[in-house]
């Protein structure tokens, strides 16, 4: 029973923290950042996105990008490229198994987009989490 407890009282910690984390946006773009970080393994659109607030795409987009100052997908790409940093440093899964885990079933994109954003591969990056 206390070990729910617990568990109930991490689990809306995190949701406020996420809650408060963008609060600097209005609702439509935290609903959408909600969405993306709960839909971050699966492949997300902007199209997607927007349906499930009832917003056209093209609307969906301007105002994203306005708030946000990036674009749906590079949004999208960056918190996938989070998340696969956090995965290659905490556990000894291969770069496909960790550009699937996020979302990019293309190991090959995948390492491309990581060495753009990150400015080294994503084994290099395990590599040298692993040194430290």
């Amino acid at each position: 029973k206390l070990a729910l407890l617990i568990l109930e009282m991490l689990q809306r910690y995190c949701y406020l923290v996420r809650k408060y984390s963008v609060a600097v946006y209005s609702e439509p773009i935290r609903r959408a950042i909600l969405y993306i970080d709960l839909n971050l393994a699966n492949p997300i659109s902007t199209r997607e996105i927007a349906a499930d607030q009832f917003l056209s795409p093209n609307y969906l987009s301007a105002r994203f990008h306005a708030e946000t100052g990036k674009t749906v997908s590079d949004f999208i790409l960056e918190k996938r490229i989070k998340m696969a940093c956090k995965l290659l440093r905490t556990s000894k899964r291969s770069v496909q198994e960790v550009a699937t885990a996020v979302g990019i079933g293309d190991a090959s994109y995948f390492s491309k987009q990581f060495r753009k954003i990150m400015g080294v591969s994503p084994l290099r990056y395990q590599k040298e989490a692993a040194n430290q």
